[in-house]
């Protein structure tokens, strides 16, 4: 459609219409909320200067940072570590993580080398564990996941007729609790031969 046609029509929503659909305009994707930082801390009773005991406490934050409600199956990609120091003064670091995770034992060993870098300089007397970016869902992960067996690579499925890989069927399960129903279609052959391109496949729902 010409441009002063869809202006007319829809005004601005048609121009950032048809700049969208060639291509002449590409906006960033940004989610439609930003998720606030997930804080979990503990208090010593005594201070804490020694390595084995500040560890375990950090993959005690870790876990417990992973299982808060409002993580909600994302993955984490950024996080920072704070401590109050006895006598006073802080301590912090921050780690971007190599690939968005939600594993408990890699986040922790990211903050462990960082900890042997730039250790804490006084005792710690409260540990804070703050994850500061998110990734993908888990559940996106483990869909497009090419580690795990899926549809194609098992051999003995056949997704054209019907048949699920089990890492496909739980992400539309999970789906289906979340929003309520299978948000997934696949592409199946109707009239491959057709002149007409739109009678040639069909969409159908998803739904294990």
């Amino acid at each position: 459609f010409p441009e002063p046609a869809l202006v007319a029509q829809f005004g601005q929503d048609g121009r950032n219409a048809l700049a969208w659909s060639t291509g002449s305009r590409i906006d960033p994707v940004r989610p439609w909320h930003q998720p606030q930082p997930i804080k979990v801390s503990l208090d010593f009773p005594n201070p804490v200067d020694l390595t084995g005991p500040l560890h375990h406490v950090l993959n005690r934050l870790v876990e417990r940072a992973l299982g808060r409600s409002d993580l909600r199956g994302r993955s984490v990609a950024g996080v920072r570590m704070c401590a109050d120091l006895e006598g006073g003064g802080s301590w912090i670091i921050n780690r971007v993580l190599r690939k968005p995770t939600s594993d408990r034992e890699s986040i922790a060993a990211a903050l462990r080398a960082k900890m042997e870098i730039s250790p804490p300089t006084h005792a710690v007397e409260t540990l804070t564990l703050e994850l500061t970016e998110f990734g993908a869902s888990s559940t996106q992960t483990l869909l497009f996941d090419r580690t795990t067996e899926g549809g194609r690579a098992a051999g003995h499925l056949d997704f054209n007729q019907g048949e699920i890989p089990p890492s496909i069927r739980e992400a539309v399960n999970e789906l289906k609790l979340r929003i309520g129903h299978s948000p997934l279609y696949r592409v199946i052959e109707v009239d491959p031969w057709s002149r007409i391109p739109e009678r040639r496949n069909a969409l159908l729902n998803l739904d294990p």
